[in-house]
């Protein structure tokens, strides 16, 4: 059974992305992330209709470390949609 262990932001200058980690039971890790355009923040000005969002791309990334899979999943999010804008 694997255990949510960290969550992170990341946005690039279209879309918005949320990574998930968890730590399976054999104490390797997981990072499943997705995202979303147009960005969630500042998106909405009061009083106006809300933006439908559309899903950008998912993925899953493994390794033994959670340092590796942050670095993981920044890559393959980099490689769908541009330079990340938040370190």
């Amino acid at each position: 059974m694997k255990r949510e262990v960290h969550a992170l932001e990341c946005e690039t200058a279209n879309s918005q992305f949320f990574v998930t980690i968890y730590e399976e039971d054999d104490g390797s890790f997981v990072g499943d992330w997705f995202g979303t355009s147009p960005k969630l923040a500042g998106a909405i000005s009061p009083g106006a209709a809300a933006p439908r969002s559309s899903d950008v791309g998912s993925g899953e990334v493994r390794a033994a470390s959670i340092d590796a899979v942050i670095a993981g999943c920044r890559k393959a999010i980099e490689k769908l949609d541009g330079p990340i804008l938040n370190p």
